[in-house]
C-alpha cells in the first residue's frame, strides 16, 4: 500500500490501514499528506537527513518489529521530549540526541524538521505504517484561516 493526498485508502487491498487512515483523516482532522509502510531490512543504515521545514510530522506504527532493541532511530535536538515514543527513550545530553526504538503496535511521532537517522542491527526485517501529516497547528491555521 502506497498512499499520497488526492487519492483514498485502499481497503480492499489494506483494510486496517485504510481504517486508520479514515480514522486519522476523518474522525481526528488530521491532514494527511501520504502513508506507506516501510520495511528496513537487517544491516542497513539510513544516513542522517532532516525535512526542509516543521510543517510536517511523521509518525511510525510498528506493525512487524521483531528485535525491537537492534533497531533504532536517533532524533538530534529531539532531548528533553520532542520526540514521542511509546516505549523506551534515551537521551544523550552532551549530543541533545534522543535514541527511540520501534515496538509492535506502538507509535513514535517526530517532527520531520529534526535530523534523524535510523540504524537496524538486528537479523530480521522491520516494518512499519509510515505517514506524514501536516503539522497540526499548521493544519488548523490553514483550514481556518481567521
Amino acid at each position: 500500500m502506497r498512499w499520497a493526498g488526492g487519492a483514498r485508502p485502499c481497503p480492499a487491498v489494506a483494510p486496517r490501514a485504510a481504517a486508520l487512515l479514515r480514522l486519522l483523516i476523518e474522525d481526528l482532522g488530521l491532514g494527511v499528506l501520504r502513508a506507506r509502510y516501510s520495511v528496513v531490512h537487517p544491516g542497513t543504515v539510513i544516513r542522517p537527513h532532516c525535512g526542509p521545514t516543521n510543517l510536517r510530522w511523521t509518525a511510525h506504527l510498528g506493525l512487524d518489529v521483531p528485535e525491537p532493541l537492534c533497531t533504532w532511530m536517533t532524533v538530534r535536538g529531539a532531548a528533553g521530549g520532542s520526540a514521542a515514543a511509546a516505549e523506551a527513550v534515551e537521551e544523550d545530553a552532551a549530543e541533545e540526541e534522543a535514541v527511540v526504538r520501534w515496538g509492535d503496535g506502538q507509535v513514535l511521532l517526530f517532527d520531520d524538521s529534526f535530523e534523524h537517522a535510523v540504524t537496524h542491527a538486528g537479523s530480521r526485517p522491520r516494518t512499519v505504517l509510515h505517514v506524514d501529516f501536516v503539522h497540526p497547528l499548521e493544519w488548523a491555521r490553514m483550514r481556518d484561516p481567521s
